[in-house]
């Protein structure tokens, strides 16, 4: 279950099966993540799935190495190393805004509703 599409395919000698490289090991490691996260394996077959549960940056980042086709995730390690890096860097700064009140959320559910007010008001 831990095993790229790819490197299944090749391992069976199927004719669609595409280079065995480094990006298997990443699509193994997202696997290891998804199921870290939410507590089971991801489903089989489906293109970039993302766990349930953690914050929407992580999540992003666990779909992107699930994805079936290599060339959509992470080409190396370093690359996801840098994402989740980049990932917590953004959960901890919108953990540190002070959360938005009422008008604020309204602003963003419709912004060229509260650009008319804003505009008509002076």
């Amino acid at each position: 279950p831990y095993m790229a599409p790819e490197h299944r395919a090749a391992l069976y000698g199927e004719a669609t099966a595409g280079p065995v490289d480094e990006r298997c090991d990443v699509f193994s490691l997202g696997v290891v993540l998804y199921e870290l996260a939410d507590g089971q394996r991801p489903p089989a077959g489906e293109d970039g799935p993302r766990p349930a549960g953690v914050a929407r940056e992580v999540a992003a980042v666990v779909g992107r190495c699930l994805a079936l086709d290599p060339a959509a995730r992470y080409q190396t390690a370093g690359e996801l190393a840098d994402a989740l890096d980049a990932a917590r860097m953004l959960v901890g700064a919108r953990r540190a805004l002070p959360p938005a009140d009422r008008a604020a959320r309204r602003a963003a559910l419709h912004p060229f509703r509260a650009v008319a007010v804003i505009t008509l008001l002076p």
